[in-house]
C-alpha cells in the first residue's frame, strides 16, 4: 500500500508582501515534493490560516489523479471535508478512468470559525 501524501502550508514575509507555501510531498512515483506559491503582494501583516480548506480544494484534482491519500498537517473544517467527498464522489462517476476518491486526514476538525479581526 502507498503511503499517504503530506499537506503542509508554510508561511513568510518578503519586501512584496505575503508568500504563503504549499508543500505536497510523499507523492506517488515523485522524488520531490509538489510545491505551490501563492504571493500576496502588498500585504505584509497576513495572518497565518486558521484552517486548510482552500489549499486542499487547490490541489483535490491532482490528489484523485494520484489516487493517493493526503494528510493535512493543520485544521480542516467539516463543512470542507463533507463538500469534498460530493465533490469526490461526483467526478469518480463521471471520470472514473481519470479520478479515484480519497481520504483527506486532517490534523483537527473544526465545525465554525469566529472571525478574526486583523
Amino acid at each position: 500500500m502507498d503511503r499517504t501524501a503530506d499537506l503542509r502550508i508554510l508561511q513568510e514575509y518578503t519586501a512584496e508582501g505575503t508568500r504563503r507555501i504549499l508543500q505536497l510531498t510523499h507523492l506517488r512515483n515523485q522524488d520531490k515534493p509538489l510545491t505551490i506559491f501563492f504571493e500576496m503582494v502588498g500585504d505584509h501583516q497576513a495572518p497565518i490560516p486558521r484552517v486548510l480548506d482552500g489549499f486542499v480544494f487547490a490541489i483535490i484534482f491532482y490528489a484523485m489523479q494520484l489516487g493517493q491519500d493526503i494528510r493535512v498537517h493543520g485544521t480542516m473544517t467539516g463543512d470542507a471535508l463533507r463538500n469534498l467527498n460530493e465533490f469526490q464522489e461526483a467526478w469518480v462517476l463521471w471520470r472514473p478512468q481519470r479520478y479515484r476518491k480519497i481520504q483527506i486526514i486532517p490534523d483537527e476538525i473544526t465545525e465554525r470559525l469566529n472571525p478574526q479581526p486583523r
